[in-house]
This record gives C-alpha cells, structure tokens and sequence, in this order.
C-alpha cells in the first residue's frame, strides 16, 4: 500500500469511526496498549472517550499520554455508566467480547476499530 492510499484509508476509517460513535453519549475504550490511545487520536475519538480499561498493573491509575485519560482495571468496566465501549486491543477482540458477554447482552454496544469500525 502506498503512502497515499494508506491516508486515505486512514481518513475512511476516521469517518466511518466518527458517524458510528456519533449517536453515543458515554464512551469508553478497552485496551491501553499504546496503539490504542495512538488509534483513538488518529481516528478523532480520544477527546470522546471519557475512561480506558486494561488490566496491566503497570498501567493502572496512569493516564494516557496525550489526552490524560485514565486506565481502569477491566473489572471496573460493569461500575461505569457507558454506552459504547471501543475496542482499541483489536488483536483480542473476540476474546474481550467472549469475557464481556454478559455486559453485551445488557445493552452495552462493543466496537472494534480494526480492520474497520463497527458495532458488535
């Protein structure tokens, strides 16, 4: 892929990211590996997103580097009042859906940002 296609691509995902999360008041991120808060930036969702969950120890009770959001254990996920939840850890997506099913089935709309953004 070129340099110029992948912009472009980059762009269409960003769209597509921001018409879904659009109809979404409360929004969290699961992942906070550091290309998930770098995908939130570049897809124009890190200042939507209000909280990110991840269960390293080392990255609890941080923050984020750019957008100082903060990282909760992803057990604190059920205590959130949240609508949408992003998933940012895309290579364990369907792991994070199978170990959030419950939440899922409350109402609670998972979406995965890669390869391309929609709602679980």
């Amino acid at each position: 892929m070129k340099l110029v296609e992948f912009k472009n691509h980059i762009k269409k995902l960003k769209r597509t990211s921001l018409k879904i999360t659009k109809k979404y008041k409360n929004i969290v991120a699961y992942g906070a590996a550091r290309r998930g808060p770098t995908l939130l930036r570049n897809l124009g969702l890190e200042n939507k997103v209000k909280h990110i969950f991840d269960d390293h120890p080392m990255k609890l009770g941080k923050f984020t580097p750019s957008s100082a959001i903060k990282i909760f254990k992803t057990s604190d996920l059920k205590k959130i009042k949240t609508d949408l939840c992003v998933i940012t850890a895309y290579l364990y997506a369907k792991k994070i859906i199978k170990k959030n099913i419950v939440l899922l089935k409350k109402g609670l709309d998972f979406m995965i940002l890669y390869p391309r953004p929609m709602i679980i």
